[in-house]
């Protein structure tokens, strides 16, 4: 995957702007079990124009550039031109597999979209959108439901600024948020038999009666609600 991000050249500042994203996606997470050959991301342009996207993998640095990541999984097309109102297949294929047999591993799917020049528009921003979803490889055998292991979730204060969501499963638990008392937080993944430290601000109050409740995200992508107590 030697190509450079095309958005750090292609965007073209003026002294205005215009800002639409035409480029949709067909899922809010991919998972890839184990075992298949190549699994499809229907991308699909709204917009009036034809737009260029560049595609790529990262294990979580948003700010990695695709020419020097090592992932073991590939994506084609890398480079694709979407005319209006149709759409691109693209095709993820597995490497090499290097991965954990014990546990889900997460990645993160890249979808730059690059919208055509209008001439038209004189003194304007022509703007570069980017979209990323979670991909989860899923090894076979693993036990347990990922729907039962974002409600059992088990949560602690480890100081006074600190609160701890631990995951003793081999599934990893995508968060929208959490909430205790007048402490609230906005969601991250609790990785599979991990951890996840959040942060507690002066005056953000736990509850008294030391009641948590969370947001996760299932496979399908609909937010799912649980409730359970703080641990001493």
């Amino acid at each position: 995957m030697k190509f450079k991000l095309l958005g750090t050249f292609i965007l073209l500042w003026f002294f205005s702007y215009i800002a639409a994203a035409a480029v949709s996606l067909s899922g809010t997470r991919v998972i890839y079990p184990q075992g298949k050959k190549e699994i499809a991301l229907e991308v699909k342009n709204h917009g009036a124009q034809p737009v260029l996207t560049q595609n790529w993998i990262d294990d979580g640095d948003i700010h990695s550039s695709p020419d020097i990541l090592n992932i073991p999984f590939i994506i084609t097309p890398p480079i694709a031109r979407i005319n209006s109102q149709q759409g691109q297949s693209l095709r993820i294929s597995a490497l090499e597999n290097t991965l954990p047999q014990d546990r889900e591993s997460v990645f993160w799917i890249n979808v730059l979209e690059i919208p055509a020049v209008n001439k038209a528009a004189v003194n304007k921003l022509q703007m570069a959108f980017r979209t990323r979803i979670k991909l989860f490889y899923r090894p076979e055998g693993l036990v347990g439901k990922p729907e039962a292991a974002a409600q059992q979730l088990s949560w602690r204060k480890i100081s006074s600024t600190q609160l701890e969501a631990k995951n003793n499963t081999p599934w990893n638990v995508s968060l929208a948020g959490v909430a205790s008392g007048r402490w609230k937080a906005t969601g991250d993944v609790v990785p599979a038999w991990g951890k996840k430290i959040f942060t507690i601000k002066s005056g953000q109050l736990l509850s008294s009666s030391g009641d948590v409740s969370w947001t996760y995200i299932n496979d399908y992508g609909a937010e799912r609600s649980a409730s359970g107590f703080l641990k001493n």
